[in-house]
């Protein structure tokens, strides 16, 4: 038995949790934003939240309905929605399939 940092799983989901916040920040490299006042968690549910918001704005109401139509199982869009946490390359999947740059998904919501 290996004693790896990278072979458990924690290490994986914070690995990319980290990964999710270097993005945050070097779509708003421009802008000064603290992280220092919001939780991991907290950034998982905002991020969840422009998720929605962009899934919304291209008229999908139904997050099912989405889900289905781009091959994606529906309780784990919900999830994304719920801003449950991701791999980073996840969260640039999303920001394709929503038809946005990773850029352009930061730019609301996350002042």
């Amino acid at each position: 038995m290996s004693n790896h940092i990278y072979e458990y799983p924690y290490f994986i989901v914070v690995y990319n949790t980290l990964w999710v916040l270097l993005l945050y920040r070097m779509a708003k490299k421009n802008d000064i934003v603290s992280l220092k006042s919001l939780s991991a968690d907290e950034e998982l549910k905002r991020i969840g939240k422009r998720i929605k918001q962009l899934r919304k704005k291209l008229g999908y109401t139904s997050y099912e309905k989405f889900a289905n139509e781009h091959d994606i199982h529906r309780v784990q869009w919900g999830r994304y929605e719920q801003g449950l946490d991701m791999y980073s390359s996840t969260l640039i999947k999303i920001a394709k399939l929503l038809g946005v740059s990773i850029k352009e998904f930061f730019s609301e919501g996350f002042d």
